[in-house]
C-alpha cells in the first residue's frame, strides 16, 4: 500500500471520527469508534469500520444513522479536506473488539478455573 493511501487513510479517519462527535442523532447510541479506513486504490472509495460499545440495540441505532447520515458526513470531509476528490463512504461493523473481549473473557475463566484446582 502507498504511503499516500495510508496517510489518507488515516487523515479520514481522524477527521470523521471528530465529525462523529458532533452529529445530533439521537440514533447514535453507545459509545462508537472508528477503527479504521480502507480506501481503494483508485481512492475513489472509502470503507470505515467502526464498532459500538453498548448493547446490540444500540448497534443497530447507530448503524441506521451512520448509513442515513454518510452523504452528510461526506460533505462535511469536503468541507474539512483539501483534496481533489472526496471517496463515497460506506460504514462496516466492525466485530474485532467484540472477539478480543470475548477471548479474554474466557481466558480469565480458565485462569480462575486454574488457580481454584
Amino acid at each position: 500500500m502507498s504511503q499516500r493511501i495510508s496517510r489518507l487513510e488515516e487523515l479520514i479517519k481522524e477527521e470523521v471520527s471528530k465529525i462523529l462527535k458532533t452529529l445530533k442523532d439521537p440514533e447514535l447510541q453507545g459509545l462508537i469508534t472508528l477503527t479504521g479506513v480502507k480506501l481503494t486504490k483508485d481512492l475513489k472509495a472509502a470503507t470505515l469500520f467502526y464498532s459500538v460499545l453498548g448493547t446490540l440495540e444500540d448497534r443497530e441505532h447507530s448503524s441506521r444513522a451512520l448509513i442515513r447520515s454518510q452523504n452528510h458526513i461526506r460533505s462535511l470531509l469536503w468541507e474539512r479536506l483539501h483534496i481533489k476528490y472526496i471517496p463515497t463512504i460506506a460504514f462496516e461493523y466492525d466485530s474485532t473488539p467484540e472477539k478480543a473481549a470475548r477471548v479474554e473473557r474466557i481466558l480469565n475463566q480458565i485462569h480462575k478455573e486454574k488457580e481454584s484446582s
